[in-house]
């Protein structure tokens, strides 16, 4: 699948009705983390915790800001991941499955990091002590059309 039409599959409304051709991007990822079950879109993943904080206002690796872990759990924005772009391409929207196993929350690949490779993803919170606090944890990340 081409960059533009992964931008455009990340940049256009869910409920948009485009008839592109283009090959399922979840089946792709699926794929190329060795199958997945046909009844779920659910791959399991570490998720690790970065801050506010610690990027000083600094923006992230595609030029666009989303929401911390708290925002969008309340609603407001999808929430900034950082991501393996051989794994999940930025752009990529996506939901995350948290720890607690209930509460699930929309997402958006937005940037990247040097010890963010495979099944890593890293979640963008508010506060430096609530990234440590957390430390690492086990989520499921759901991709759709």
């Amino acid at each position: 699948m081409k960059r533009s039409s992964r931008l455009k599959r990340a940049l256009v409304p869910e409920n948009f009705d485009y008839t592109d051709t283009d090959t399922d991007l979840s089946s792709m990822i699926g794929e190329y983390l060795g199958g997945m079950d046909k009844r779920s879109r659910l791959f399991d993943f570490t998720a690790t915790f970065y801050s506010k904080e610690e990027v000083q206002g600094h923006m992230p690796a595609s030029g666009v800001r989303g929401s911390t872990l708290r925002e969008a759990l309340v609603g407001n924005g999808l929430l900034q991941v950082a991501v393996d772009p051989k794994i999940i391409p930025m752009f990529t929207r996506f939901n995350v499955r948290l720890w607690d196993g209930g509460e699930s929350v929309k997402a958006i690949a937005l940037d990247v990091g040097g010890s963010i490779k495979n099944r890593i993803i890293d979640i963008f919170v508010d506060k430096t002590s609530e990234a440590i606090l957390l430390g690492r944890k086990k989520v499921y990340v759901e991709f759709y059309d």
